[in-house]
């Protein structure tokens, strides 16, 4: 058993489109530590959610997954068959999705849908109702009986997150993957989910990856960061490496946009000038070297190969390249 639960080694995605191809995610290696909670950022479109859904294949039919493997618990998922990964997903690998005013089906009550989402278990219908409700007041449902009647629209954004976050523990799973669970949520509701993702990771032991553009999120909850930008990773180490001693120029950037920071009063919030770039048509040499005000002319012609910059820190950026290559 090694110490990682989930490892990515040079993952790509492609999309198929009428313009051509669309290069969603390009080459993406990370693992995640056992019992740990890694942090996926980076701006809308850089292609978290994309890599978040191609870990457990929940792709469009035009979607391409190429890569030397995605290795959980050993096993690379991207050599099972379909019948394989459905066993696993749902399973092993669950899944909290964007949006909880989506995730549940309105025409169902919770109970019905928290019991039909135990069906690989072999308990009988009342035990798993029993399972239910405890899942239910661990998460912090008043009066979970009562409640496992009542349909989606009965409850607040924040209890549905709730349900959400209870439906995705059920089966005990090793790999908890959150995509943005606190997008709908007020700042109130957000402090709330955090903390009980927080103390649940820390009683049942799993590991998660968190995927938002919320750094205060990321900073409170995660112990390792991976920083995405048009579909590449452009750094990684733990939240003290990324808040602190922060490497890459985009990185950088990210920190002083975020509205935490603002030190004096202005009416006008930092941004990152320019846009993403084509991913159909990518630009050469570094992705970031439009947007860039440390741009040099290296960076038009070659793309950055990865600098380390401590244990588990890495930046890929021509500006590091005579630190600690």
């Amino acid at each position: 058993m090694t110490d990682n639960i989930l490892e990515i080694k040079n993952m790509s995605v492609d999309f198929t489109t009428d313009m051509g191809r669309l290069r969603a995610v390009r080459n993406a290696s990370f693992t995640v530590p056992r019992g740990k909670i890694l942090g996926l950022v980076g701006e809308s479109g850089c292609g978290k959610s994309t890599l978040a859904s191609a870990i457990i294949r929940l792709m469009s039919d035009n979607a391409i997954v190429e890569g030397d493997g995605i290795f959980f618990e050993g096993t690379n998922l991207m050599d099972l068959p379909p019948e394989q990964m459905r066993a696993l997903r749902g399973r092993d690998i669950t899944m909290i999705f964007q949006d909880p005013m989506t995730s549940l089906n309105p025409v169902l009550s919770i109970g019905v849908q928290m019991t039909d989402i135990q069906h690989r278990s072999r308990l009988s219908k009342a035990e798993k109702r029993k399972v239910a409700v405890a899942m239910l007041q661990k998460v912090g449902i008043p009066d979970p009986e009562d409640r496992m009647h009542q349909f989606p629209h009965e409850f607040s954004g924040g209890m549905r997150q709730r349900i959400c976050i209870a439906m995705a523990l059920l089966s005990d799973p090793s790999l908890i993957i959150a995509d943005e669970p606190t997008t709908a949520l007020d700042v109130t509701l957000e402090a709330q989910v955090v903390h009980l993702l927080k103390d649940l990771q820390q009683e049942m032991g799993c590991a998660i990856i968190c995927v938002s553009h919320h750094l205060g999120m990321i900073a409170e909850l995660c112990h390792e960061v991976v920083v995405m930008y048009a579909g590449q990773i452009l750094e990684q180490g733990s939240v003290r490496d990324i808040f602190k001693r922060a490497a890459h120029p985009y990185t950088r950037r990210l920190l002083e946009c975020d509205p935490a920071n603002i030190r004096e009063k202005s009416r006008h919030l930092p941004t990152i000038s320019g846009e993403i770039p084509n991913l159909i048509h990518l630009p050469r040499g570094c992705i970031f070297r439009e947007r860039c005000s440390e741009r040099r002319d290296v960076c038009r012609t070659s793309s950055p190969g990865i600098v380390t910059l401590g244990r588990g820190h890495w930046a890929a950026c021509h500006l590091l390249g005579g630190a600690h290559a």
